[in-house]
């Protein structure tokens, strides 16, 4: 579904002309525009990338940034996605210098050492061992890359990246997110939130806007409460078997009445979507009204139309990675971020500290998800209605009852909302425990921890304003801690090695087979040299001819019996068989024959059988 065309693009570099901030000085214009249409193209294929993607689109996109600059070296990128090669291994100790350092690791160390900036790498890690015992300790070792020895100091940030790689492969993903934040901003590893507004902002009357579905996701609720603050009228229909010229009739009259027509589920029927194309790709600005839009729905899909694709308005509403960003996509969607909403409880401050808490709960519920069984024994998909329905739940019953109901709200929450989809006897108690650990007299208090170790917790005085409170949260740790879930740091291991061959797969699939830049040699170069190298290594090939004339009798007539049944033909086979068959049917007949004269069977049967035998045993 990331198709993207030249006139998309085209598009968006003649709108960041016109919308970046103008300047008489021809350089200081420069840098604004290249700025501003950095951040635009960003924001606008970002949309529509999945939560997976989106750090891998930023790192691809600095890299290509500094290459373009010539300051970054192909070899050094092309070993942070694949690892590099240990060609040569003479004069290199395989065992490990230190019990601590495994073997992959040390390979790994080795294989660092061929690149140009890391000459003699692994000797002298080898010689002082013990310094970098902190370093592949520490739950969070970028941050810690000014404690390395001296040496490392001339390091570059993105070569200080690849040795982190090698001693503490598991933390290789947040270290990317500091790479890219360093060398381009903090903003560019924190997605923009699902933004509705934005998003029509950027489309026309003729580019229609596409909604990419995960599981759990439907945008739906999101689009109707936007259509009415818009004035606009909607008019929607499920595509399936049958419901073609329906929807066709519906797009027509859409585009000479205005108004918004929503075509669901378009991966469903499949063979429609030819004439989908076609509607699309007759769309004249002339007869098109300008309130007219064609929204979108469909689950990833082979089938559904490049075009479509390349020159519309794309857009995912999966569930932001990490508890702030969740946290912070939570007060900006609906219905938190509608100020009457936000302000009109009877008890203001026991609703905001409850929300909090709430937002807090949807965000935990679905960050244990990435720990696999630890986390919850089944994957389950809690999604925006389930913290909506709870939100109005909140407001209702606090403003229902004189004392805060925290009984019912715990049943309703846990059993009902978000237990409606738990199944899982171990899943249901975890949920009702950390429901139970939310909905409690203490959240009602100032200051309220919302984990053990008391790094998060309910704010005081942020509480008074939706700005502010989205503003405290944006404070958090981009990566949470996995002590926040009630794990050990032994539980991110498996996870974060997980993310990081995912998210190297991602990018090495990104990769074109040509070249790296100018100076940098081609895919197909580095592939020759690498197996001439490998075959130079390689010992004489076997002489055959020699080895037989000195082996032994006895291997000589294994390898000519050997070399007899591999060579033997298939006619001669099925010619062996069948004598055989008819051998022993002869055999039958003499033996049956010979019953009645038994001397002379005796003494002529013996003599056939074992002839028959010595045959049968030469021909084996």
């Amino acid at each position: 579904m990331y198709q993207y065309s030249l006139d998309w693009f085209t598009n968006l570099f003649i709108r960041a002309i016109a919308d970046s901030e103008a300047n008489s000085d021809l350089e200081k214009r420069m840098e604004n525009l290249n700025a501003f249409f950095l951040y635009f193209l960003y924001r606008n294929v970002c949309r529509s990338l999945f939560e997976k993607d989106k750090l891998v689109f930023s790192l691809l996109l600095c890299v290509s940034l500094l290459m373009g600059y010539d300051k970054l070296d192909y070899t050094e990128w092309r070993y942070l996605l694949t690892g590099g090669i240990l060609l040569d291994a003479s004069g290199i100790s395989k065992k490990p210098p230190d019990a601590w350092v495994s073997e992959k690791m040390w390979q790994d160390i080795n294989c660092l050492g061929q690149l140009p900036f890391a000459k003699g790498f692994a000797g002298k890690f080898a010689s002082n061992v013990g310094a970098w015992k902190p370093f592949f300790d520490s739950p969070e070792p970028y941050l810690v890359f000014d404690q390395l020895p001296e040496w490392t100091k001339g390091y570059s940030e993105f070569q200080l990246m690849l040795v982190l790689r090698t001693v503490r492969m598991d933390k290789l993903v947040p270290t990317i997110a500091q790479f890219v934040a360093h060398d381009l901003g903090q903003k560019y590893i924190e997605p923009p939130p699902f933004d509705l507004e934005g998003t029509f902002k950027d489309s026309t009357s003729t580019s229609p806007l596409v909604f990419i579905l995960s599981s759990g996701v439907d945008p739906m609720l999101s689009l109707l409460k936007f259509a009415e603050s818009k004035g606009r009228r909607v008019e929607s229909i499920s595509l399936g078997q049958g419901q073609g010229p329906h929807a066709e009739r519906m797009v027509k009259q859409g585009q000479k009445d205005g108004v918004w027509v929503v075509l669901q589920n378009c991966h469903v029927f499949v063979s429609w979507m030819v004439s989908l194309e076609r509607l699309c790709e007759e769309m004249d600005p002339k007869s098109v009204s300008s309130n007219f839009r064609l929204w979108l729905t469909s689950y990833p899909s082979p089938a559904f139309p490049v075009l479509i694709l390349q020159n519309g308005v794309k857009m995912t509403n999966e569930p932001p990675k990490g508890l702030r960003a969740n946290m912070v996509g939570s007060y900006l969607g609906d219905p938190i971020n509608d100020p009457e909403f936000f302000n009109k409880c009877g008890k203001p401050d026991a609703f905001r500290k409850m929300l909090f808490g709430l937002c807090f709960l949807h965000a935990w519920l679905q960050e244990r998800r990435k720990y696999g069984p630890l986390g919850w024994n089944i994957p389950y998909e809690f999604n925006e209605s389930d913290l909506r329905i709870s939100v109005r739940q909140l407001q209702m019953f606090l403003d229902l009852y004189e004392e805060v109901p925290l009984a019912a709200l715990n049943y309703l929450t846990a059993e009902c909302n978000y237990g409606g989809r738990v199944t899982d006897d171990k899943d249901r108690r975890t949920l009702t425990t950390a429901v139970r650990n939310i909905y409690c007299a203490g959240i009602l208090q100032d200051g309220f921890f919302l984990n053990a170790s008391g790094s998060y917790r309910v704010p005081i005085d942020e509480l008074q304003s939706h700005e502010a409170t989205v503003d405290y949260v944006r404070q958090w740790p981009l990566m949470p801690s996995p002590d926040v879930f009630g794990f050990n740091d032994n539980a991110d291991i498996t996870k974060d090695l997980k993310e990081v061959a995912q998210t190297l797969t991602t990018v090495l699939i990104t990769q074109s087979a040509g070249g790296g830049g100018a100076g940098a040699k081609s895919f197909d170069e580095i592939m020759m040299q690498m197996s001439k190298d490998i075959l130079a290594k390689l010992p004489p090939n076997f002489d055959m001819e020699v080895a037989t004339k000195y082996a032994s009798p006895s291997s000589r007539r294994s390898a000519s019996a050997t070399r007899s049944r591999i060579r033997w033909p298939l006619a001669s086979r099925c010619s062996f068989r069948t004598w055989r068959r008819s051998s022993t049917r002869s055999s039958t007949r003499c033996s049956t024959s010979s019953s009645s004269v038994p001397a002379a069977a005796g003494r002529s049967a013996s003599p056939t059988r074992s002839v028959s035998t010595r045959r049968r045993s030469a021909c084996t």
